[in-house]
Formats: structure tokens, sequence, C-alpha cells
């Protein structure tokens, strides 16, 4: 240090400092400074799907990164000498690639009907994490599915299992604590770690995993058209909606969404039939205030199902004077309308109305129907007539003949129906809607209000 004196002169002295650095939490120990290595690796399903926005944490130190679309990680360059653990999780978005079909799944295997042939599946329908396959697991993917859980209370979305990990059983995962973490015991050299990831509750391995992931769902031409009696219904009247099937059909189950009036109709509970539909079990009620009931109903063995058979019953109160064709419709607005045959193949869910009510008797002819409710500030039910099976456009415009939303299917001979939300396209006020085949077509006006 220097000073400068009044006279001139210059007044100078010095110190010695030491300092002492030191490693956080020891990090540095036993490490060469002068060695770097690389940790990396990559994660991705059983079916090699690669996984996405997986956190991986580096315990022991305070590095954590993310997968990327590729499902690969790496960490930092580091020294060696170092001791650390790899842990990946994630955790969002649990409904992801869960059906009833998975429950479906489950069912069989818990009656030796057909057996899980993986060990990373049964680690899926492990959804408690109590390390064992039962109802209780079924239990949770059911009220994940009819809206009465966000995410599993147990259980994260996902599991991660070391990719070298040897089953010691893989028969019954659960036998042996199978590694979810990999440890490193002083770090030597370059090491690549790699992980499975599991989807909790997705037995059929349809999650997306990653931006590219295309739908694994295996989906038949067939539709599942749910039949109903329409009623007219006076105040106070005690109003049964009973679900028939409007042809023979093999099916283990299906699963969607009842819209319905609150200003004419109460719900009042249900009763089953050939499937099982107990409230808060199988029946949802969650959204019940906003006009909607889930439903998801299923059996580990194939139902085949005539016209006359009853699947449930769900009871009303009538609030007001109307018709139940003018009040309730199927959509996927909480639970995705879908039913599974006998392939376990996923199959379209229409909800038709018989005998119905002012309407005139459907006969063999094309024809295309008023949609209920008109005018409408949320959904609506578009139905219409065919003389036969055939593949169905339907289109809906603005007044100027602008094209706002469009959607094709294969529906069956006789009257169909289909949901359309207002949030699938960005209008209101008058608007037309055109239902065409390759030889019918015609269009009617709707109102939509928001």
């Amino acid at each position: 240090a220097h000073a400068l004196l009044p006279n001139g002169d210059i007044l100078s002295d010095f110190c010695t400092a030491n300092l002492d650095i030191q490693a956080n939490n020891g990090i540095c120990d036993g490490m060469d400074p002068n060695m770097l290595v690389v940790v990396e690796g990559e994660v991705k399903t059983e079916m090699d799907e690669k996984s996405s926005d997986v956190n991986v944490n580096l315990t022991g130190s305070e590095l954590h990164t993310m997968t990327n679309n590729f499902g690969e990680y790496a960490f930092p360059s580091m020294p060696t000498g170092g001791n650390y653990t790899i842990e990946p999780s994630k955790n969002d978005d649990a409904v992801n690639g869960i059906t009833t079909a998975d429950i479906i799944l489950i069912q069989k295997h818990i009656l030796g009907l057909d057996l899980l042939d993986s060990p990373y599946k049964m680690i899926a329908a492990d959804v408690n994490k109590d390390s064992k396959i039962g109802g209780n697991d079924i239990i949770n993917i059911r009220k994940l599915l009819l809206g009465y859980y966000d995410e599993f209370p147990n259980n994260d979305s996902w599991r991660f299992v070391d990719a070298a990990y040897t089953f010691l059983d893989p028969s019954n995962p659960f036998l042996d604590n199978f590694n979810e973490t990999y440890v490193i015991n002083e770090l030597t050299d370059d090491m690549t770690v790699d992980f499975v990831s599991i989807k909790v509750g997705d037995i059929n391995n349809t999650a997306t995993v990653n931006l590219t992931s295309e739908d694994a769902t295996t989906r038949s031409n067939e539709v599942l058209t749910l039949q109903v009696d329409d009623a007219q219904y006076k105040t106070d009247d005690l109003v049964e909606m009973s679900f028939g099937v409007a042809k023979l059909v093999n099916l283990y189950g299906a699963q969607f969404t009842l819209n319905f009036n609150t200003a004419s109709l109460e719900y009042n509970g249900s009763s089953s039939s050939i499937f099982e539909a107990v409230e808060n079990a199988n029946i949802g009620l969650v959204q019940l205030d906003n006009g909607m009931i889930t439903v998801s109903v299923s059996d580990a063995t194939l139902k085949t199902l005539k016209s006359e058979d009853i699947l449930f019953t769900l009871d009303f109160i009538a609030l007001s004077e109307g018709n139940l064709a003018n009040n309730i419709t199927i959509s996927s607005d909480v639970t995705v309308a879908e039913a599974y045959n006998m392939h376990l193949e996923t199959m379209d869910v229409n909800l038709e109305f018989r005998n119905k009510v002012g309407q005139p008797e459907i006969t063999s002819t094309f024809e295309v129907f008023q949609n209920v409710p008109n005018p409408f500030a949320q959904s609506t039910s578009i139905s219409f007539s065919l003389p036969k099976t055939s593949d169905v456009n339907i289109t809906i415009y603005n007044v100027s003949g602008q094209k706002l939303y469009s959607t094709s299917n294969t529906f069956a001979k006789g009257l169909n129906s289909v949901v359309i939300d207002v949030n699938d396209f960005d209008a209101s006020g008058i608007l037309y809607y055109q239902v065409e085949t390759n030889e019918y077509s015609a269009t009617r006006k709707m109102v939509v209000l928001k």
C-alpha cells in the first residue's frame, strides 16, 4: 500500500493475506482436478419411446438437468472422485395415456385371465405404490378418469427404473427393491446411465412421451351407438334413462361424459344391470352442478350385448317440462367418450334416442335434424339419419361461407348424433352446419351465444 505525504515523501507498507478456498459439502474431496468426466444417459419407455422433459438430479452436487426430445440428458464435465446419485423424476398430466382400457387390463390380470407380460407394466399397474396389484389401483385410476383426482394421491405420474437392472423374478417385480436411482461410488470415468420410464396407470403404452409421439391407440372403425328411449316429462316427474345398444355388440366397457340441462333435469341416482354403475366409483359427480356426469364402466370378461339389454340406468327428477332428447348429450368434456370391443380396440361412442318425442319416425333415408339445443352457449348435438353405414363429414361455416370447423367419421345406419363444443371454433351468432356423405348432403342453420 502507498501514501503520499504533504512534503512529497511516499510512505509505503505491505501485509500478507492467506485465502482458504473450501469445497461446499466436501464436493472436491478425493477429486483429481486435472481430470474431467461426463455423466450422461437416455430415458425411454419399454417400447423405446424417448421420454422428454424428465427432471434428472445429480444428488451429491447442485447439478440437475432435463431430458431433451430424444430422451437424452448430460451433466456438465466434472472432476473425478465424487460420490453421487442419479435421480430421474416427472410428475405431470397424470391422465396422459390412461383410459378405461387400462382398467380392463388390470382386471384381467387380477383375475388371472390375461396376465401382464412385463415387469414394467406391472409397476405401471401399481398405481397406489403399495408393491402389489389390486382393487385399490383400479379405484385410483377410475377416480382420475371420472374427475375426482388431478393426480395420484400416493404416486407420481411417472416412475423410472435403471435400464441395466435385472429383476429377480420378471413375473413379480415387487419381490425385490428394483433400482429407481443409480448410485455412483467415486466417479472415475465417463459414464452412461440409462433409465426405463414408466407411465403410472398406462398399461397399454399409449401415453404421449415426447413432441413427436404418435397416437398408439388401436382404433376400430366400429362405432358404439348407445340407445335411450326418449321420454316426455312434466315438472317433478321421475325420469329413467336406461342405456342400451343399437345392435348386437361385443363389449368390455365404455367411458364418456353425459351432459344434461340443469334447468330441466336434476340427477337422482344410478342403478346397475349388465355393467356395475356405482356412484363415486363408476359414476362421477364432481361436475354435477355444471350439468356433467362422468361414466366409466368395464368388466374383465367380454359381454355380448343385444338391443334389448340394459347396460345401466341413470335417474333424474324433472325441474320443468321437456323430453330427454332435447336435454341430454354425450361428449368428451371431462371423460373422453370411447368404448372397447372384443379385441380391446377403441371405438367412438354415439347416443341415439329411440321413439323421439315430437320428431318424425326415423326411416331408412338420409335426413339432418335441427341441432339441440339451439341457440346454445356451450355445446350442442347435431343428429342425422343414414340409410346405411357411411363416412360422414360435418362442417361448420359462418355466413360468409368461411369454414370454421370440420370433423369426419364412420357412422352406422340409422340415427346418429355428434356433439359440437363452442371451443372447437372461434365464432358466434348465426352459423351453418353441413352434413354430407358420398351420396347425400344437407345444411341447417344454428345460433351460437357467446
